[in-house]
């Protein structure tokens, strides 16, 4: 069991609480989402509108508009007063906000759904709105990086528990062939990057979009744009990839390129894959470094020691698992640095 020090216990701490936070938010629109789909308890009444305004609301630098109705309703001859048009109305533009409010002028007889068992709890509309799937899509990088601390977890977990590398990897083997596919970007961090950053510019772009057309088509865009993402860069991410294929019963070897070049070799062609160290100073003197990956091998078109580098890793512990990983996959010797 590796240790633990000061920077990951605080790493767990700070990934505990930003996905606590995420999906409470999540929890919450998720429960009003059903609570106002919830047709089959709903009651319904007539009621009339006696209070329709829209309520401004300023910091300084932000004004944000709420539409307000009120209406009166009897149930079993006893008179209620309702105050929400419908469970995820929130924070709106000014000319949505007032366009809401023209619906409800006041003394206007209205359809009031109501809880049977708690009358009170009323609503004028229904219907989920596609605009209030809004709040949503906002929540979209939250839950990429909350998805992805998960899943760093538990690839973190998985890599060390079975030795390979955390993620950007593929093997097939029935025992005698083995093909190994090292992407240059991991499809699935791709896919992660991409859903996270196009839904954060689609909180923008909706808000844009909705100067030009209906609140409800910029959202529906916003979705399908920031739900294409991730298939379109895990797809991208797919095309680039060194193939090993290793036929253990003629021991032979090709090594198809992220370009295309294909090599055959046979085993003795190939060494041991090793790793390196480099190290970049910054303008304050800072250090930081990665670990670069290399497999060498002798090319028999021209008996040169060719070598192909590999995806970098952050840490000597990761680059020690991708060579000893990668060397047992292919069964060669063991040689680390």
């Amino acid at each position: 069991m590796p240790k633990i020090g000061c920077g990951g216990i605080f790493s767990i701490l700070f990934a505990t609480y930003w996905c606590g936070i995420t999906f409470l938010a999540d929890g919450l629109f998720i429960s009003i989402a059903v609570q106002q789909l919830h047709r089959e308890r709903y009651s319904v009444t007539q009621g009339t509108v006696t209070y329709s305004n829209v309520k401004v609301e300023s910091d300084g630098e932000v004004t944000s508009y709420r539409p307000e109705v009120r209406f009166r309703f009897q149930v079993a001859d006893k008179e209620y007063e309702g105050r929400q048009i419908r469970y995820d109305y929130s924070v709106t533009r000014k000319d949505r906000a007032y366009e809401v409010i023209s619906n409800y002028p006041i003394l206007k007889t209205v359809t009031v759904y109501y809880y049977p068992d708690a009358p009170a709890d009323a609503v004028l509309e229904k219907d989920l709105e596609i605009a209030g799937f809004y709040g949503l899509l906002f929540l979209t990088p939250f839950n990429a990086i909350s998805l992805g601390f998960i899943g760093s977890a538990i690839g973190g977990w998985r890599a060390q528990r079975l030795g390979q590398p955390l993620t950007g990897v593929s093997v097939q083997s029935n025992g005698l062939n083995t093909v190994i596919r090292i992407y240059k970007h991991s499809p699935i961090l791709s896919a992660f990057a991409a859903w996270g950053g196009v839904g954060f510019l689609m909180i923008f772009g909706v808000n844009l979009l909705d100067l030009v057309i209906s609140l409800e088509s910029a959202v529906i865009l916003g979705w399908l744009v920031t739900l294409a993402a991730p298939l379109i860069a895990w797809w991208q991410a797919s095309k680039h990839y060194l193939q090993i294929r290793h036929d253990m019963l003629r021991g032979m070897i090709e090594i198809r390129e992220t370009d295309g070049r294909v090599s055959l070799l046979v085993d003795k062609d190939l060494q041991p894959a090793r790793y390196s160290r480099s190290l970049t100073t910054d303008n304050d003197g800072e250090k930081s470094g990665w670990f670069t990956v290399e497999l060498p091998f002798c090319d028999p078109a021209t008996n040169d020691v060719r070598t192909l580098t590999l995806p970098e890793q952050t840490s000597q512990e990761d680059a020690e698992r991708f060579v000893r990983w990668l060397n047992g996959q292919l069964r060669i010797g063991d040689t680390l640095t």
